[in-house]
């Protein structure tokens, strides 16, 4: 088997490396891509940066850093899987769960929020993340997540929605909740603060939740 073989697609001539192409999958199929998909492409990610800025800011507060660490999260991440990546359905970015375990993960070494400590310490940890999955990616072992079973899944989906739910509630409340390792030490807090609940926090919680239920029963019942 050699190591290279010329192929020409629409007109472009390359020589392909098989390992290259299993690590860097935007050469095989970028001679292949057109205006038509330029455009749609375009349309989508128009269509995420709406979403993406704020909830990659948000997420980053979740984690305990500033802001604009969510920025970085929700612009490099994206760049780098066009290049690395295999899928072109899946949503690149931060998520909610992994950012309350890195605040958690940060916390539980004794940094205080908002310091450089607790920045570098997060940076540190998001690092080596990254090589870790690197690795894997470039060992193609995502293989292995086939292995977990549904009960897992559902379990870790189901808990991860409670501690999102969770660590929101103190907003809704208008209670500053200092971070804790347990959820139950969060719960505690919140029931011996009670009468220090903001009304007006949780009047305007309460009517965007209403406000979003009922627009889910519009759109159920105007799908068609």
């Amino acid at each position: 088997i050699k190591l290279s073989r010329i192929v020409s697609v629409r007109g472009f001539t390359q020589v392909k490396w098989p390992f290259v192409l299993l690590s860097v999958p935007i050469i095989d199929w970028l001679p292949l891509y057109t205006k038509s998909d330029f455009f749609n492409d375009l349309i989508a990610g128009l269509t995420v940066f709406v979403l993406l800025i704020p909830q990659g800011m948000a997420y980053s507060v979740l984690a305990g850093l500033p802001p604009v660490y969510g920025l970085y999260t929700a612009t490099i991440p994206v760049i780098i899987y066009a290049i690395l990546g295999t899928s072109r359905q899946i949503s690149m970015g931060p998520m909610a769960i992994t950012s309350l375990l890195l605040g958690t993960t940060v916390i539980s070494m004794g940094y205080k929020e908002n310091t450089n400590e607790y920045i570098q310490a997060a940076l540190n940890i998001t690092m080596l993340c990254g090589l870790l999955l690197f690795f894997l990616g470039t060992c193609r072992l995502g293989v292995i997540a086939n292995f977990l079973s549904y009960s897992v899944l559902t379990g870790f989906m189901t808990a991860s929605a409670l501690l999102i739910a969770l660590s929101q509630l103190k907003y809704i409340l208008g209670l500053t909740v200092p971070r804790f390792t347990y959820s139950h030490q969060t719960i505690i807090y919140i029931l011996s603060h009670l009468n220090d609940i903001n009304t007006n926090a949780l009047a305007i919680g309460l009517t965007a939740w209403i406000l979003l239920y009922l627009v889910k029963i519009w759109k159920k019942r105007n799908k068609n």
